[in-house]
């Protein structure tokens, strides 16, 4: 639900751009109900976040990321690391059905870890 109120409040402009990830982590923070932060892009953000990621650890909240090229690598896993979050490459190849397998696979396990812990994601 809140990705959704995301992509409907932020100007298209900032969607595109490396722009998103800085509105994406403010609307975060103003948003009470997230309970965990999945990033996914190919592009590093234009500033430096820190005060994003700080209001983000004071909530307890990581960021578990995921880059899509080597670009936005070191961003994304100083983002992470900042906030005690996990990353790693996503290997996403439109012509492949592995890729879709592994993003889904990623999202999965994020999510039932937020939800239960390990013990989920080993049932899983």
């Amino acid at each position: 639900i809140s990705l959704s109120r995301w992509l409907t409040s932020v100007p298209d402009y900032c969607k595109w751009n490396k722009a998103s990830i800085e509105a994406a982590l403010h609307f975060v923070n103003e948003d009470e109900n997230v309970d965990q932060v999945v990033l996914i892009g190919d592009a590093p953000p234009n500033n430096i976040l820190m005060d994003e990621l700080q209001s983000l650890c004071q909530r307890g909240l990581t960021v578990n990321s995921f880059y899509l090229g080597e670009p936005a690598k070191s961003a994304f896993q100083n983002m992470s690391n900042a906030t005690g979050g996990n990353c790693q490459r996503l290997d996403i190849d439109m012509y492949s059905a592995d890729g879709t397998e592994q993003l889904a696979g990623i999202i999965s396990k994020t999510v039932l870890k937020a939800r239960g812990g390990d013990k989920l994601v080993a049932a899983y």
